[in-house]
């Protein structure tokens, strides 16, 4: 047998598509609006124990689907009246 030259493939590969022939500017702005809604879930959690809220399965539903949009809600929902023990 002998040594032959190996075929090239038959198809092309586009490295487009890799993080690293990416812009710095265009990776951070995908990820931007990700950043925002976590951090502004982390902020109607805090505003939440601040004021004493019952954290509950709908509210927290809201700030999953509203994000930053949800802090108002959170600032104008009543705290929970305490018993005195």
């Amino acid at each position: 047998m002998h040594n032959l030259p190996l075929r090239r493939p038959h198809f092309r590969v586009s490295m487009v598509f890799l993080p690293s022939e990416a812009h710095p500017e265009s990776m951070m702005s995908t990820y931007l609006p990700a950043l925002i809604w976590s951090l502004s879930a982390f902020v109607c959690l805090f505003i939440a124990k601040r004021r004493s809220l019952k954290t509950t399965a709908v509210r927290a539903i809201l700030v999953v689907f509203l994000g930053p949009f949800a802090i108002p809600f959170v600032l104008a929902a009543r705290p929970e009246k305490r018993h005195p023990a």
